[in-house]
């Protein structure tokens, strides 16, 4: 799939029209830790050929928690460890992280420190907005929201995304953003992925089984 590096303001980072499609200097960006990486069978893909929905809202009541403290990982995983801000994510075999775990990708990734609005293929954000808040969000000039379903992480409140972008704000129309947002201590904390028009759907479906998976291996300390 062709990069695209562009600043994404994510759900968890702001609404998706609030900035110009450029790097923005961040000087709270944690330093980058060592990276850790395995080489194994990697997850399977599926396939897809279409990303057409019906642009309707889905709610859903929580299903019952999950305990990730005893959950293994999927095979050939590794954990990154982000000890500043107190938490830690896996990610599939032959990954790269940068930025304290906050961006995850297959391929590696060159993103100088201090810098944010890099998309990756999978990204995290520590953010200090209540739960409560971005839990409640709605359909708004720049996202139509297509998902919506409450659930928890590791016996946290948690919700489930999936947004599709009106064209109104930084990114093309019809492009999507994946995520869950959990509750840490009363503030969000994300995990997302995305999609851009003219990018593989197939690889878009892959992504979100990951951030699936993904945010059953979150560890909070």
């Amino acid at each position: 799939m062709p990069r695209r590096r562009r600043f994404l303001a994510l759900v968890g980072l702001a609404v998706l029209g609030a900035c110009g499609p450029a790097e923005v200097q961040d000087a709270g960006a944690p330093p980058t830790p060592p990276e850790t990486t395995t080489t194994t069978t990697p997850v399977p893909a599926t396939t897809t050929t279409s990303l057409a929905v019906a642009a309707t809202t889905t709610v859903k009541a929580a299903p019952a928690a999950t305990d990730t403290t005893s959950a293994a990982l999927p095979t050939g995983w590794s954990t990154c460890t982000n000890a500043e801000r107190g938490y830690s994510i896996a990610h599939p075999p032959g990954w790269h992280t940068a930025h304290g775990c906050r961006y995850l990708d297959p391929e590696p990734l060159d993103i100088p420190p201090y810098t944010d609005g890099f998309f990756s293929a999978l990204m995290t954000v520590d953010d200090d907005v209540p739960f409560e808040e971005m839990a409640q969000r709605s359909n708004d000039r720049f996202v139509v929201i297509l998902t919506r379903e409450q659930t928890t992480v590791g016996g946290r409140p948690a919700v489930r995304y999936e947004m599709e972008s009106t064209g109104e704000g930084l990114l093309d129309k019809g492009s999507r953003v994946y995520s869950y947002v959990i509750g840490r201590s009363g503030r969000s904390f994300e995990v997302a992925t995305a999609w851009f028009p003219g990018t593989s759907p197939a690889e878009y479906q892959l992504r979100k089984q990951i951030v699936d998976q993904a945010v059953q291996t979150i560890r909070f300390r």
